[in-house]
């Protein structure tokens, strides 16, 4: 495929992933950046994009994460500061998931500006919570000295720096169960002590501690993170697979005509999911993971 077909392929509304597009389209990161980078810079202003500009920047994303195209991460960076409602409907409730992927792919480095972003940036607590995923699994890898990573989620929860029923908790959960910080067990009773962790059941706490209790025993082991995707992309169609799983959860309403519309504003597109329409696991919380385990419950 050329360039132009290729561009004209992830403008173009489809009943499936366009994954031929997608994965031709790797090479040819650099050609696309500076039309993805002006539509982001708009999109993050608040312009309203065109359904086919909005198409052509959700793919091109990813593309340029697979491609580990590093100048994305400043503009992921820019993306994260979007109006929440505006971020959640862009990534059709996938944020926070979506967000972490490509920004593992694409990470600069400066783990002084990761763990500010965390702690004083004015993002959402979707964005927020992309970025303790980044962190955990950055720290697993070893790409963040897991000293560094222990004392700031140890510090985030003495010093209170979310708000007790914020979402960001569960966040900073997921990162301590998947390092196996055994040693904050009592910190992690503090945090499900907390109104955010009130919909977190017996069995769900259950879960968290034996998952803790595992992730110790195998310092590095990335297996937590691969379920649960937070995982650099590595094939822009595989990425967006969470795409297909959504339809299938979503039935027996009706397929929508085009299963990319990243915006309830643009053409018709997969509708939202509600409690009637979710796993059974996930009524109750703010699943964006459209799989039978939900891991804002786990």
């Amino acid at each position: 495929m050329t360039l132009e077909d290729i561009i004209k392929t992830l403008r173009t509304p489809h009943d499936v992933v366009p994954k031929a597009a997608l994965r031709a389209a790797v090479p040819h990161a650099d050609a696309m950046a500076p039309r993805l980078w002006d539509l982001n810079a708009r999109f993050c202003r608040g312009i309203k994009l065109l359904p086919e500009d909005e198409h052509e920047l959700f793919y091109g994303l990813h593309v340029l994460a697979a491609a580990k195209y590093l100048p994305l991460w400043s503009h992921l960076v820019d993306l994260a500061r979007v109006e929440p409602h505006e971020l959640e409907e862009f990534f059709a409730d996938h944020a926070p998931i979506s967000l972490a992927a490509m920004m593992l792919s694409v990470w600069d480095g400066d783990i002084d500006r990761l763990l500010r972003l965390i702690e004083h940036a004015d993002l959402s607590d979707n964005a927020k919570w992309a970025l303790f995923d980044v962190l955990a699994r950055l720290t697993a890898e070893g790409r963040v000295p897991r000293e560094t990573t222990h004392t700031f989620l140890e510090r985030y929860e003495r010093d209170s720096l979310a708000d007790p029923d914020s979402g960001l908790w569960c966040g900073w959960l997921s990162a301590v169960t998947c390092l196996g910080l055994t040693d904050l067990v009592p910190a992690i009773d503090r945090v499900l002590a907390k109104p955010a962790c009130e919909i977190f059941n017996d069995r769900d706490r259950a879960e968290q501690r034996e998952e803790l209790r595992s992730a110790a025993a195998k310092p590095g082991d990335l297996a937590l993170f691969d379920r649960d995707g937070i995982a650099p992309v590595t094939d822009p169609a595989d990425a967006l697979a969470w795409i297909g799983r959504r339809r299938e959860y979503l039935q027996p309403r009706e397929r929508p005509k085009a299963v990319r519309t990243p915006s309830r504003r643009t053409a018709p597109t997969t509708p939202r999911a509600t409690s009637a329409s979710l796993p059974k696991k996930c009524i109750g919380c703010v699943c964006s993971s459209y799989r039978g385990r939900c891991r804002r419950r786990r």
